[in-house]
């Protein structure tokens, strides 16, 4: 079996949104270096960091310094001072890194960074916001994937009319245009009889013959419309 590939990430400025992205890369195995200017920032994350630097990012002498060549990727995730976000980019470029990904603070800040040739650029108010109008608008669960305006992939508490029936029984597609594509269940994976851990795990790529339970959460694709009436249908 081919080993899952382990990228370095170099994030530049852990505030919530870096230090948050920090934390979730950590979570899925890569290696995260952490730089900031600000000492308690840095020594809130220093220990499970694989590398953790104080520096001024708007400071070529110090940014100089920095494993650079170890890193897969480089985000700016400077919040607020746009122009340290831009003297950071200009900098990194000047050290012939192209891998960089910037977070945008603006239009504007957008605007200069595509001049700049970096084209990876994150929205990550633009998007939650979105993402939140999406949710509130089809009330379809916590999770969604706003794919487009009519889109989305959705996690959501199976229906009761769902409940102890094959998904082939059920004619999901033919009645509803929605492809149930996979299912979370609560499973318990503790190592010992004598206590229960309760996680929810992906039970993969649904067959016909799969049997739905109470408390499911199924994950759906589909049109927005077709998903809340499958989800509102009474069976």
């Amino acid at each position: 079996m081919q080993q899952k590939k382990i990228d370095t990430f170099m994030i530049i400025g852990l505030g919530i949104f870096g230090s948050e992205l920090a934390i979730d890369l950590l979570k899925k195995g890569h290696q995260v270096i952490g730089v900031d200017s600000a000492e308690d920032r840095v020594n809130l994350l220093k220990d499970i960091l694989e590398k953790s630097f104080i520096i001024d990012s708007t400071d070529l002498k110090g940014m100089s310094t920095l494993p650079l060549k170890e890193t897969d990727w480089v985000i700016v995730a400077i919040g607020e001072n746009e122009g340290a976000s831009l003297m950071t980019v200009g900098i990194l470029k000047s050290l012939g890194l192209n891998k960089i990904i910037c977070r945008s603070l603006s239009v504007t800040h957008e605007y200069i960074l595509a001049a700049m040739n970096i084209h990876d650029i994150v929205h990550p108010e633009k998007e939650a916001a979105q993402q939140l109008s999406h949710r509130l608008t089809y009330n379809l669960g916590k999770e969604m994937l706003f794919i487009d305006n009519e889109h989305s992939v959705t996690e959501t508490l199976i229906p009761s009319w769902m409940v102890n029936k094959k998904l082939a029984d059920l004619d999901i597609r033919g009645k509803f245009k929605v492809n149930i594509i996979s299912v979370l269940r609560d499973e318990n994976i503790s190592d010992t009889k004598s206590k229960v851990v309760i996680e929810k795990l992906c039970k993969g790529v649904i067959t016909p013959e799969f049997v739905f339970m109470d408390g499911d959460i199924i994950v759906t694709f589909g049109k927005n419309d077709n998903i809340k009436e499958m989800m509102t249908a009474k069976v």
